[in-house]
């Protein structure tokens, strides 16, 4: 058994410039790279497709989740899109910044990059809380790609083995305490004894044992059935 822990992909930030000064907002979204983009990509590493056109910018008010298998934003409200500027932010990050201009009150919560001034392919889309801006207002942009992020972490489960030896220990128990049980006659209290030793077991699996305790275990088992014996079913 394993498990898929994705890396992040993307990341948006921005910062509005309005005339009282700058307000920064940091980090605003993470994700959706689009279905359309990777079929592009896929794509591209059979032609000569360029991907160096992925420098558009433009933002909206539509406020439904993104998804991969968007292509547009939902309601876009200003003519044409920013070209960003492009670096690098590290070896393995593609950084474009933008500056998107406002000519109206506007609650902007969606923004997405393109590959073309017009129409294109939606490399990702965004939704965020919503920024406010008046007539005269603008966003920054600095949206940030880590292609390496595509490539997914395999955990691999810890070792059952030593919980397959606990439970056969507890089946051990069960066959050596059972014919004691009812040869006493307190059969009635056999599940009581039951869900003890399950809750013991259950306890070693979520709190391992230090390997030295592990290893006093087989020695201490003869005498914690004694004391089991002694302290919870003997007759008076």
């Amino acid at each position: 058994m394993v498990l898929i822990k994705k890396k992040l992909v993307s990341r948006l930030f921005a910062r509005k410039k309005s005339k009282s000064g700058y307000q920064d907002y940091g980090l605003i979204a993470t994700r959706v790279v689009t279905t359309a983009f990777f079929e592009l990509l896929v794509d591209a590493l059979q032609s000569n497709i360029d991907l160096s056109t992925f420098k558009y910018h433009d933002s909206g008010i539509g406020t439904t989740a993104a998804a991969i298998g968007d292509t547009t934003l939902e309601t876009k409200v200003e003519a044409g899109r920013e070209e960003g500027t492009q670096t690098e932010q590290d070896s393995i990050t593609y950084k474009t910044v933008a500056e998107i201009k406002y000519t109206a009150d506007r609650e902007i919560t969606e923004h997405g990059i393109f590959s073309a001034a017009s129409g294109g392919t939606l490399l990702d889309r965004s939704i965020f809380a919503a920024i406010s801006v008046t007539d005269g207002d603008s966003i920054e942009f600095t949206y940030l790609f880590n292609p390496s992020g595509i490539t997914a972490d395999i955990l691999v489960c810890p070792d059952l083995s030593d919980i397959l030896q606990k439970i056969e220990q507890l089946n051990q128990y069960i066959r050596t305490l059972a014919p004691s049980l009812y040869a006493l006659g307190i059969e009635d209290q056999v599940p009581e004894i039951f869900q003890r030793q399950l809750t013991d077991l259950n306890a070693k699996i979520t709190e391992p044992e230090d390997e030295e305790e592990s290893h006093m275990e087989d020695a201490d088992q003869a005498r914690r059935n004694t004391d089991l014996y002694e302290e919870d079913y003997r007759r008076p």
